[in-house]
């Protein structure tokens, strides 16, 4: 009988939506199933949530960096996703899921 288990695995991070924008957002990522949501938050921002398929992610790299952890991430729109400070264990965990 083979028992299958959904983790649910989340990160404090920020986002910063296609390389070549300005804006980064604080907020939480987190991997359910197949779906990576990242959810919003801070006082000056209205909160938003960006929600990819993890059968759609083409590719993805883990990069260390004097400021810490990066992911990146790219999607089947052709667009390169960045995900950063991450606590290394949190890393750890979200790249063993996306594996």
């Amino acid at each position: 009988m083979r028992c299958d288990v959904i983790m649910s695995i989340e990160a404090n991070c920020t986002f910063k939506p296609h390389i070549q924008r300005i804006m980064i957002v604080p907020g939480r990522l987190a991997i359910d199933g197949n779906t990576l949501t990242f959810k919003a938050y801070g006082k000056e921002l209205t909160p938003f949530s960006v929600e990819f398929d993890t059968t759609k992610i083409v590719r993805y790299k883990h990069v260390k960096g004097l400021l810490g952890h990066k992911l990146f991430i790219y999607y089947s729109d052709h667009e390169w996703y960045k995900f950063s400070q991450f606590s290394k264990e949190e890393l750890i965990n979200i790249l063993k899921e996306l594996a």
